[in-house]
């Protein structure tokens, strides 16, 4: 019986590091090494995988910051860091090909996206529709990773 716990607690601490020692390793080190969710080795897959973190990361932050009353201060905050993440991948993006193109299409997307939602929230009245405009930025950095992958 008490090895049983043991290996529950074990089981438990490893799934708990993993859990939160993955995301920390992605953002540290750019997912190197990772599988499918860190860089499959070329430009192309490591530009679509930044521009992906930064998707998923903004729509995060909508989440915690875009309910009502809106606390401006605090998503001004937010959303530098999600500006410099645009930046990393607009520079993590500077190879040639389809998949490329197509990666910085999404990411102008998302730029986009992002100075609507600030606006929105700074007058007071987020869009709707983001998760659907988060969903077509997503889908064109899929299409990306098809051509990527083959």
């Amino acid at each position: 019986m008490k090895g049983l716990v043991k290996l529950a607690i074990i089981a438990m601490l490893l799934f708990v590091a993993y859990s939160y020692g993955r995301p920390w390793l992605e953002d540290s080190f750019g997912g190197v090494g990772l599988g499918p969710l860190g860089g499959a080795g070329s430009e192309e897959a490591h530009c679509i995988a930044v521009v992906e973190r930064a998707t998923e990361s903004f729509g995060e932050k909508i989440v915690k910051h875009g309910q009502p009353p809106v606390d401006i201060s605090r998503w001004a905050g937010s959303y530098r860091l999600e500006q410099g993440r645009v930046m990393e991948a607009r520079q993590s993006c500077d190879c040639q090909g389809l998949a490329c193109d197509i990666a910085r299409e999404a990411l102008g997307d998302l730029e986009q996206f992002m100075q609507e939602v600030d606006y929105g929230l700074r007058q007071n009245n987020p869009p709707l529709n983001f998760a659907r405009r988060q969903g077509e930025i997503l889908e064109k950095l899929s299409k990306a990773r098809r051509r990527v992958d083959g």
